[in-house]
């Protein structure tokens, strides 16, 4: 009997005036909140890396991370409203030695919008190792990969491009590796005709190298195989 009179009188707590329990609770969270983001207090958040080679000359071969942690210190309402700014880690790489280099990242790098009155004081990581490179051009002929002609039919002649090689712009290790161009044609397998198209070219195994121009035209004829001459038939006895 006590606990079922315990019971109802909670029961009978939490129903009574619950409209005004539900507002006192509302205000408490807000007053709460209030004083919670005026408090001086610390984040980390992750920001945007852009690290650009002052020169054009030099390119960074190292695949470098989207983005890096900062710490900001501020009062807790403006640190609440990070997400909402443009915030980037930006680093100018200074021409200097080709090979691996290191990068010192710090809050002298972060910029973003000024509406917050939070400040960087560190960012991690702060140092970054990468490989750089000079950018060089390089010309390549181009050559056929992947053409099946329909069954019966045979390739009149070698297959032409236009033009027939292209320049590729990168990074020097990278065009060192590279003596012809592959252009991919087993999208045309199984043809009857003549091929006179355009088409991209593009390196997606080196995604860093530039190709001029970035299409090409193919020129391909197509004729019937010669069937073997029937033959002659041999004299009865």
């Amino acid at each position: 009997m006590r606990e079922s009179a315990a019971a109802e009188a909670m029961k009978s707590w939490i129903l009574d005036n619950v409209g005004f329990k539900i507002v006192a609770l509302a205000v408490a969270l807000v007053l709460w909140f209030g004083v919670t983001t005026e408090r001086q207090t610390e984040v980390r958040y992750p920001v945007a890396l852009e690290i650009v080679p002052e020169s054009d000359e030099e390119t960074i071969l190292t695949r470098l991370p989207e983005t890096v942690d900062v710490t900001f210190a501020g009062a807790g309402k403006d640190l609440l409203r990070l997400g909402d700014q443009n915030y980037r880690v930006r680093k100018i790489l200074e021409p200097g030695k080709i090979g691996p280099r290191r990068v010192i990242l710090d809050e002298s790098g972060v910029t973003g919008n000024a509406n917050l009155d939070v400040k960087p004081i560190a960012v991690y990581p702060s140092v970054l190792a990468i490989t750089t490179d000079r950018i060089a051009s390089k010309r390549v002929p181009l050559r056929p990969l992947g053409l099946e002609p329909a069954d019966g039919y045979e390739l009149e002649g070698p297959v032409r491009f236009e033009p027939p090689s292209v320049t590729l712009i990168g990074p020097r290790t990278l065009l060192a590796r590279i003596d012809t161009v592959a252009v991919d044609l087993s999208r045309f397998s199984g043809t009857r005709s003549e091929i006179r198209e355009a088409i991209p070219l593009r390196l997606p195994e080196y995604p860093t190298v530039a190709v001029q121009p970035d299409s090409i035209r193919i020129l391909v004829s197509l004729q019937e195989e010669e069937r073997e001459a029937a033959r002659p038939r041999r004299p009865s006895s």
